[in-house]
């Protein structure tokens, strides 16, 4: 038996189903879990519920674009072993080896990841939705008139169709 999907974002209610009910099934391409813009929002969500997750912020640091390159995330990550803290931890102290305007994008990742932790009593789609807005992530691939990003805006908002049904 095969299912074909006008969308990938139709996948995940298949997906889910089969993996619930133990029948076994392939995927040919990408599982919904497994596409890049599916994996930033966890992190995200990861980061926001352990903020010593230093995986979810190195994935998501520059995730949309904050000019942190692997230059900057190298210095971040020897700054925080140096401190013996986590990545996030260390953006409390001195970061003055960094430019101002990197130390800025770093403040206000910072700042947004504190207040998205202060809305950890909503429920996953109400925080879902704020993390979506305050990332940016959803209106980056709205953004983009180009397919592919239409096809990442449609997975994210299949991810919220996903946490209103899990709440």
């Amino acid at each position: 038996c095969a299912i074909l999907t006008r969308t990938n974002s139709q996948s995940r209610a298949f997906e889910e189903t089969f993996f619930r009910l133990k029948i076994p099934y392939k995927i040919h391409g990408l599982s919904f879990f497994d596409r890049a813009e599916i994996k930033d929002m966890i992190a995200y969500f990861k980061l926001v519920c352990n903020s010593n997750d230093d995986e979810s912020l190195k994935r998501i640091l520059n995730k949309p674009k904050r000019g942190i390159g692997d230059t900057i995330m190298d210095r971040l990550i020897v700054n925080a072993n140096d401190k013996e803290q986590s990545i996030f931890e260390s953006f409390e102290g001195n970061l003055n080896f960094l430019s101002n305007s990197i130390k800025e994008s770093v403040g206000n990742f910072y700042f947004m990841i504190k207040s998205l932790q202060t809305e950890l009593d909503k429920s996953a789609a109400d925080l879902g939705s704020e993390i979506c807005k305050a990332s940016g992530l959803l209106q980056l691939h709205k953004g983009d008139d180009s397919e592919e990003s239409k096809e990442r805006a449609r997975n994210i908002e299949e991810l919220m169709n996903a946490l209103t049904e899990f709440d």
